[in-house]
């Protein structure tokens, strides 16, 4: 309902006002370095591109960084 689309925006908002920025977002990049997935940190995004900042700190792992983590977890 319309209600309910309000009701997300509106909070949806204020988690972005309260995303700290000082925490760095954690990202995938393919092989050729293009970030695949965001995988902690997009209302600290919003927040950054509302704020007009052009950089962030970030953690970046590869995916094969990624697979082989989990590999090693669930072995």
């Amino acid at each position: 309902t319309d209600e309910e689309k309000e009701e997300y925006k509106a909070r949806t908002s204020k988690e972005v006002d309260a995303a700290d920025l000082k925490y760095p977002i954690i990202i995938v990049v393919d092989d050729s370095g293009k970030p695949s997935h965001i995988v902690d940190g997009s209302h600290r995004i919003a927040k950054a591109a509302k704020l007009g900042k052009e950089t962030l700190p970030a953690k970046v792992f590869t995916e094969k960084e990624v697979l082989t983590s989990w590999r090693e977890f669930l072995s």
